[in-house]
């Protein structure tokens, strides 16, 4: 298939993609158009197959709001997915042992014409779970980087064989190795060196800057450690699209307040204000807090997520900062903390400070150099625009400077 047919059908699956951000009800709706026959040729005694005999995905009638099965996001997904080689035959996948349950999904270690991977398997039963299965399948399919979870192909038959299949990663989450069983009664993981958890968070930017660059960009709106997995060499691969959205500025409005995971939510998004990438890049300031104290976010403030992000939302709150980081470190995760997004870095200027920083940090004696001096401070607050937390070397929490009444919420990518 020319490269032309296949930009046109992922420029449809977009359109159609974007009309389906409101599900809607509506049996007039574009998105749950039911296409009652499917002219793929004529079946026994020369009737039109219709698309339940095709393939099994609804009963012959419609009336028990089962429309979003068969949507046409289903046959322009499995297009594209034809022509780029990724759609994928379920009679040819075998299921193996569970591998764990997330928010959208139970994941298990499966096989594919010889090959190990992991399969993802999500039952569609309403229509935001076939809208969250679909954004993901999408999303991972157009990326390739090293820091972001390897696609391999996907199974659109649903309900029942919804399947997205990836690499198999050995090294389990993130949150595995930051904290080990510890929420679960078990071990603590062991105290990580500082240039380790630095390469763990500067792999996770890389992955992000991935979406960001994207075009359109990519906002993931779920970064969390659970949602960072490890290869067999220790290397993080951000995961679970399911949340994701390209961003693009007609679709703006429509995105979803309160998205997410409460500990890890920008401001902007519990306030239900419009946001683009940098909500990514708040959520990313939040894990690196997690990373560099190895505990969980806001962890020992005896209050439940919601109060937490109701203090986000307010400015009052942010994640704090072990006392002992480099003044370096604590001026890139108070930027990421800024209450307005445009004061926040972009992805690739996060990648650009800590690469520059383990650097310096391999390079001093004994290892532990690099970002303690009042010059390298200096320069990465002004790189970054910001002059608030980690002014002094004491000040490990960084603290919001005030909203300017009437800046928007929402500004370009820069």
């Amino acid at each position: 298939m020319s490269s032309s047919r296949l930009q046109h059908r992922q420029k449809r699956w977009l359109r159609l993609s974007a009309s389906c951000s409101k599900p809607s009800n509506s049996t007039s709706s574009r998105c749950t158009e039911r296409r009652r026959t499917e002219k793929a040729g004529p079946g026994p005694g020369g009737q039109l197959l219709s698309m339940a005999s095709l393939g099994g995905l609804v009963p012959p009638d419609d009336d028990n709001g089962t429309t979003y099965l068969v949507d046409e996001r289903w046959s322009a997904l499995r297009d594209i997915g034809t022509a780029s080689g990724w759609l994928v035959d379920p009679a040819e996948v075998t299921i193996g042992a569970e591998l764990g349950q997330g928010s959208f999904g139970t994941t298990f270690r499966g096989s594919w014409r010889g090959g190990d991977l992991a399969v993802k398997r999500v039952r569609i039963s309403k229509p935001e779970e076939a809208t969250s299965f679909l954004r993901e399948v999408s999303s991972l399919a157009c990326l390739r980087h090293p820091n972001i979870m390897p696609f391999i192909g996907a199974c659109l038959m649903p309900p029942q064989h919804c399947y997205l299949l990836c690499e198999y990663l050995p090294g389990g989450t993130l949150t595995n190795w930051l904290h080990g069983n510890r929420r679960q009664g078990g071990r603590g993981a062991p105290k990580r060196a500082l240039a380790d958890k630095i390469r763990m968070a500067l792999g996770v930017a890389r992955g992000m800057q991935a979406l960001e660059e994207a075009q359109p960009p990519i906002l993931h709106r779920d970064l969390k450690a659970s949602n960072v997995f490890l290869d067999a060499g220790g290397h993080p691969r951000v995961a679970d699209m399911g949340l994701s959205r390209r961003w693009e500025p007609e679709s703006a409005a429509s995105l979803t307040g309160e998205t997410g995971t409460y500990h890890y939510m920008a401001p902007e998004v519990i306030r239900h204000e419009m946001y683009d990438s940098r909500a990514d890049v708040y959520s990313w300031g939040v894990l690196f807090a997690e990373i560099l104290q190895q505990q969980f976010p806001y962890e020992g403030l005896y209050c439940t997520p919601v109060q937490c992000a109701m203090a986000v939302g307010d400015d009052k709150l942010r994640p704090t900062i072990p006392s002992d980081t480099p003044q370096a470190l604590v001026a890139v995760a108070g930027a990421c903390f800024e209450p307005e997004p445009a004061m926040r870095p972009s992805f690739g200027v996060i990648v650009h400070r800590l690469s520059t920083f383990l650097s310096s940090l391999r390079s001093s004696p004994g290892g532990s150099g690099g970002g303690s001096s009042a010059d390298s401070t200096a320069s990465i607050k002004r790189m970054f625009g910001w002059g608030g937390a980690g002014a002094n070397a004491g000040d490990t929490t960084p603290s919001p400077t005030k909203r300017s009444p009437g800046t928007a919420a929402v500004n370009g990518h820069s």
